[in-house]
């Protein structure tokens, strides 16, 4: 059997969209423009396919669950993600709505500005959920879409009857700022909750104390949440902390020029996951995720993560280069 169809070990569920991106100078003030450096570009992007590349180009077969409409953008999709070896057998079509669209501005810093229209990817029925998927899978990786759909996927991975499916869930932007609380259904059944510092924030609801800490933001969003989640809070440029019932340490990113940093958080996922399945430790999973986004900031496009040579050839280019510290 061709390898692109037996059952995936990664379900990542989630947004998917088709990225159009333009790269310039500066950004524009209203009523002034800016010139486009090269051409227009468009690629698949939304968070969950991001992390579904990120992974397979890692050695990891993976599957998404998410929506597309009828159209010429969905179609694009679908073969990229067929040439990419993803399975989509479990992407949906919904022929009344059009298929999902990013515009992005990307300035010299690798910092976007995005505009975006979900089309087909919300609602999300939860008759769309391959539950014997989800079931034979070994982590399901869900990122910000329905909420129903969100916690019926993570409550299939954590009661499956065949052994329970490790979960993580990046909610991003689009549902950090819902807050902890009303997560919650969600939150009981995640696994890994992996978020940035101002998704901490925004998930802690202390938006109103911005010059707190990051340490004491986590430390009050870990006693919030579910004690068995393993915290995962993203610096960007800065350390990433990690907080856990028996560890709490902190990894800094590589230093490489940055050139985009769309689909950077989809990256690190991706490496994360990957080492995850490969029993490596919580460490050596967060040096991998660091990795897997340091390879692809350097580049253009929210899928241009590494291939599984690529990756080894940069941590050993990098080698020693960072290191955990402990909290």
């Amino acid at each position: 059997m061709d390898e692109q169809f037996e059952k995936p070990d990664l379900v990542t569920m989630g947004h998917i969209l088709m990225d159009i991106r333009a790269y310039v100078e500066r950004f524009p003030l209203p009523d002034i423009s800016v010139k486009v450096k090269g051409a227009i570009q468009y690629s698949p992007g939304g968070s969950a396919t991001n992390t579904a590349v990120a992974a397979r180009r890692l050695g990891v077969k993976s599957s998404i669950c998410s929506i597309l409409g009828f159209d010429d953008y969905g179609m694009s999709i679908i073969k990229s993600l067929i040439e990419e070896r993803v399975d989509v057998s479990n992407i949906k079509i919904n022929y009344l709505k059009s298929t999902g669209v990013s515009i992005l501005l990307i300035n010299e810093e690798g910092t976007p500005i995005i505009i975006q229209t979900l089309g087909a990817n919300e609602p999300f029925p939860l008759s769309y959920l391959n539950r014997t998927c989800i079931e034979e899978a070994k982590h399901l990786h869900m990122t910000g879409t329905d909420l129903n759909a969100l916690k019926e996927a993570a409550k299939i991975a954590h009661n499956n009857p065949k052994g329970k499916v490790t979960v993580s869930f990046d909610p991003g932007r689009s549902k950090s700022h819902l807050g902890y609380e009303k997560l919650m259904p969600i939150l009981e059944n995640v696994d890994y909750l992996i978020i940035n510092r101002t998704e901490a924030l925004r998930m802690s609801g202390l938006e109103k104390f911005q010059n707190k800490d990051i340490i004491e933001i986590i430390d009050y969003l870990k006693s919030k949440i579910p004690s068995h989640i393993s915290l995962i809070v993203k610096g960007g440029s800065k350390e990433t902390i990690v907080k856990t019932n028996d560890e709490f340490f902190a990894v800094p990113p590589y230093q490489v020029k940055v050139f985009d940093t769309i689909g950077a958080g989809d990256a690190f996922s991706g490496g994360f996951i990957c080492a995850l399945l490969q029993k490596k430790s919580l460490k050596d999973a967060i040096l991998m995720a660091h990795a897997t986004a340091g390879y692809k900031i350097q580049y253009g496009g929210a899928q241009s993560s590494p291939t599984i040579d690529q990756l080894r050839q940069f941590m050993a280019e990098h080698k020693d280069e960072i290191a955990p510290r402990d909290l």
